[in-house]
């Protein structure tokens, strides 16, 4: 097997590894991160919280919009299961405790990146 193909195996082997939990999560826990990597490709669709749709007035495709909608609402609840009737979201696919917990450490952090 070539040296690239192995690089690319560990890389991958190394992402599922942290995205299951096992092993530190070295992913940068800041604002350009987070949008790009979890909230925009699983919350900001085009039927939620996109600029073009902005349920309940929630924006998570930009970072200006995701660090906005963290300041102004509870949106941690809403990931981890406490709002709105205990909903965790996305509904159709919650996301995983990794990402939940990266994004928590983002808002721990005091939302590094945010303008």
């Amino acid at each position: 097997m070539s040296k690239l193909r192995l690089g690319v195996l560990a890389a991958t082997l190394a992402a599922a590894a942290s995205a299951c939990g096992t092993e530190t999560d070295d992913r940068p826990a800041t604002a350009q991160y987070v949008v790009t990597t979890i909230l925009r490709p699983s919350c900001a669709t085009a039927a939620c919280h996109s600029s073009q749709t902005a349920v309940q007035g929630l924006v998570f495709d930009t970072v200006a919009g995701a660090c906005a909608a963290y300041d102004e609402h509870d949106v941690q609840a809403f990931l981890v299961g406490n709002g709105a009737g205990g909903l965790r979201m996305p509904a159709d696919s919650p996301l995983p405790t990794a990402d939940i917990d990266l994004l928590q450490q983002w808002l721990d952090d005091g939302q590094p990146g945010c303008p």
